[in-house]
């Protein structure tokens, strides 16, 4: 009974150790635009461009 609890305790703790969390996440997406405006808000919310306004360059 012993051996049993000590495998599965080394395998929950390898688990918890390798596991990928959304903590460890990190957004592709750029943090400034081409001009230098901020792609978030205050809050951390996402309010840069979107779709095919992505895509293409702005005209001069």
């Amino acid at each position: 009974m012993l051996r049993f609890v000590a495998i599965a305790s080394l395998t929950l703790a390898t688990a918890a150790c390798t596991s990928t969390t959304d903590a460890d996440y990190i957004d592709p997406r750029p943090q400034f635009d081409a001009e230098g405006n901020p792609n978030f808000d205050e809050d951390g919310n996402y309010i840069g461009c979107h779709g095919v306004g992505c895509e293409v360059d702005p005209v001069d």
